[in-house]
């Protein structure tokens, strides 16, 4: 996929409580903490010059709350897709990383390095999440040829996107990952209008 071909900005749901304790949310449906309400509030400042004829996000709580402060008091339309659901960690979901690296510490070191060999217990593989990826973006792409559109989902369906947009390898998604309640701008001509004059 070429990013000439978009006009994406790629946007990060504010803070979880889990978020916070620096433990696996996965596709739990969880709504942003006091901070993640502050993190998304100071987006919409960020984005407010920028001409956003659409909003397409995913079906967690987080995601669509950070939608909705997005939208301007519903002025831009909201599409909801649940190709965008966050990652199915299985029973991993609630975890501290630091658990994961005590108890698991082989398995959770080849997540790290190559995520698409690792399938959390009872949840989904990266393979299967790029394919719900590619369905939503095949529609992203048609409509982000004449609108700006925000996409909203968490990580770490947030850095599939940003690869599949990108085109880099799979194994290379933690590079990508990026800081709760911020935004990756995946077109050149919105990178150069965001930037301050």
């Amino acid at each position: 996929m070429s990013v000439d071909e978009f006009n994406l900005i790629l946007v990060h749901p504010g803070q979880t409580e889990l978020d916070e304790q620096n433990r696996l949310m996965g596709n739990l449906d969880l709504p942003l903490s006091e901070n993640g309400e502050s993190q998304v509030s100071q987006l919409v400042e960020e984005l407010e010059n920028i001409d956003i004829g659409l909003i397409v996000c995913g079906p967690g709580l987080s995601s669509q709350q950070t939608a909705q402060q997005l939208s301007r008091a519903g002025a831009i339309k909201i599409r909801l897709d649940e190709n965008l659901a966050n990652l199915d960690l299985g029973l991993w979901h609630g975890k501290s990383v630091d658990e994961l690296k005590e108890t698991q510490p082989r398995i959770f070191k080849q997540w790290r390095e190559h995520p698409e060999t690792i399938t959390p217990p009872e949840g989904e593989d990266l393979e299967s999440a790029t394919r719900r990826v590619r369905k939503s973006l095949k529609w992203v792409t048609k409509k982000s040829r004449v609108m700006n559109i925000a996409l909203v989902t968490a990580q770490p369906l947030a850095a599939i996107v940003q690869s599949e947009v990108l085109g880099t390898d799979l194994n290379e998604i933690w590079d990508l990952s990026t800081e709760c309640g911020s935004f990756t701008v995946l077109s050149d001509s919105l990178s150069r209008a965001i930037q301050p004059a």
